[in-house]
């Protein structure tokens, strides 16, 4: 699959994407005008552009505001897995974990473990020659662009909590 583009607002001023809700359909209405008054319009373009004076009005504002840029679509699909695998798969977790008690790592308190662990698990990702680094890239290479240390935190306490959901379940099956 190649680089999937398109089109976002960038603040004039800061630099920044823009964070409105609409932003994604503004860029498109306003690469659809540069289109059209360069004379390549037609078809589609036209289709995206404003057509009431208050239309008008409404992008001439965000054309003093924003520029258009084009962009690289991040993969969802990868990022949706990399969660899942944090949340769901059990083997990932053990074998990092295991590899953090190895390397030293332990807490007294669960949460100061996970902490530690998540810290760890982003120390070892700016290495690729770790053994979890090497580890992580062979069952699911999307989590290796999970280097925050709260993003993992927040997949296992997903993935506590769902554990502890299954076993309240098994428990009112088995009265």
């Amino acid at each position: 699959m190649g680089n999937r583009k398109h089109y976002v607002l960038q603040s004039k001023a800061t630099g920044k994407q823009a964070s409105r809700a609409d932003q994604a359909m503004l860029a498109n209405k306003l690469k659809a005008r540069e289109i059209s008054t360069a004379g390549q319009g037609g078809g589609i373009a036209d289709l995206l552009l404003p057509r009431t004076p208050k239309e008008k009005a409404a992008l001439q504002k965000v054309e003093k505001l924003y520029d258009v840029v084009q962009v690289t679509k991040r993969a969802g699909g990868e990022r949706a897995q990399a969660r899942e695998e944090v949340e769901k798969e059990h083997f990932l977790i053990v074998a990092l974990a295991e590899l953090y008690s190895k390397s030293g790592g332990h807490g007294q308190h669960q949460r100061e473990t996970v902490k530690n662990l998540t810290e760890w698990i982003c120390g070892e990702l700016k290495n690729d020659r770790t053994e979890a680094c090497k580890l992580i890239y062979k069952h699911c290479p999307a989590l290796a662009e999970r280097q925050k240390p709260d993003w993992w935190e927040r997949r296992i306490a997903a993935r506590r909590k769902q554990l502890k959901g299954q076993e309240m379940t098994a428990v009112k099956t088995e009265s």
